[in-house]
């Protein structure tokens, strides 16, 4: 299995946030409008935890992540010698 390439995109009002990469033991900050790009299949990773933002009207803001993935298939055929034809 060659396993599935996402980008992740962080939203909303997560100021605090390290985006962890277990496997090579290595976190980073994670602020809103990052994108960072990781093999899932290969690399496990999380996020911290973090405190919902109070906004000055009382309500608590979150965090959003975006999930861009492609299926294995498309890598493969990518791969194969068939992927210069339409």
């Amino acid at each position: 299995m060659i396993g599935l390439f996402i980008g992740i995109y962080s939203v909303g009002k997560n100021d605090a946030l390290q985006f962890v990469i277990l496997d090579l033991g290595v976190k980073f900050p994670f602020q809103p409008g990052d994108v960072v790009f990781i093999n899932s299949h290969l690399l496990q990773h999380f996020v911290t935890e973090w405190e919902p933002y109070n906004f000055p009207d009382g309500r608590k803001g979150g965090r959003y992540s975006i999930i861009q993935f492609n299926h294995e298939k498309i890598v493969e055929w990518g791969l194969s010698d068939n992927s210069s034809r339409p």
